[in-house]
């Protein structure tokens, strides 16, 4: 996908919407749009449609067209404190005794 359609996405549906539409977690979708640079409204601006007002709406700047892999944010199901604790129990072996069945609670 396009970083121009993911911005002209997120100016006209709210980021939950959006996440859903693309099949990812809401924060997932705001962490794309930090690491491409893509502007999102500001809080209020849904707000400030609704009741007739024209906020402002900041100018997407780069490279309208580089292409995103979604598939590879689809596949970051797992919260990534989870996923970096089992990877690092996994990885250097546990020495506590304890199980990492216990993580999936």
């Amino acid at each position: 996908m396009k970083r121009i359609e993911i911005y002209n996405l997120l100016w006209s549906k709210t980021l939950t919407e959006v996440a859903q539409m693309l099949e990812v977690k809401y924060y997932t979708l705001h962490k794309i749009s930090k690491e491409y640079d893509i502007p999102r409204p500001k809080p209020g601006y849904w707000v400030q449609l609704k009741y007739g007002k024209q906020p402002p709406i900041e100018k997407l700047e780069g490279d309208l067209q580089l292409n995103i892999d979604m598939t590879i944010y689809r596949e970051q199901t797992r919260s990534s404190f989870k996923h970096l604790l089992e990877e690092r129990l996994n990885n250097n072996g546990c020495r506590c005794g304890r199980s990492t069945s216990l993580l999936n609670g």
